[in-house]
């Protein structure tokens, strides 16, 4: 899906030239922590596949937010 990849590449903070850094967020006891997922990090970004929550819930749920 050619859509995902270019609004992964204008917006995600985690593509880095194609690749995925890895970061993630989770709550734990209340508290947002910030984690580096192995599944991903160093890998191609995956946002064309749905595999990528960050991608599905932070970055479209942000790009719907603008529009």
């Amino acid at each position: 899906m050619k859509k995902a990849n270019s609004l992964a590449r204008k917006e995600c903070s985690n593509y880095s030239m194609g690749k995925c850094t890895g970061a993630m967020f989770k709550r734990i006891d209340g508290k947002l922590s910030v984690f580096i997922d192995g599944k991903f990090s160093g890998k191609d970004c995956v946002a064309n596949s749905g595999a990528c929550g960050y991608f599905n819930h932070v970055v479209v749920r942000g790009a719907s937010d603008v529009n």
